[in-house]
């Protein structure tokens, strides 16, 4: 995402956060949070390793201070 409030949205970079069955997860190889100020190749890199991720720890998901379902873009 990139918007007046995201990681890097006012320089037009890009937040991104893996997702599992539209929670947060923050138990992966690839992050414990956030991924904030992404360049637009960053973000496809990163999208090609959440692609080979295996199923995430059950207990990981909704961790932390953000544990609302959140709207997935596709």
């Amino acid at each position: 995402m990139c918007h007046s409030s995201s990681y890097g949205g006012h320089e037009g970079l890009y937040e991104l956060a893996v997702l599992f069955d539209d929670y947060l997860c923050y138990d992966t190889e690839i992050t414990d949070d956030v991924l904030g100020w992404l360049t637009v190749e960053d973000v496809l890199k990163t999208l090609e390793l959440i692609k080979e991720l295996k199923k995430p720890n059950p207990t990981a998901i909704g961790k932390g201070t953000i544990s609302n379902k959140n709207t997935r873009t596709e």
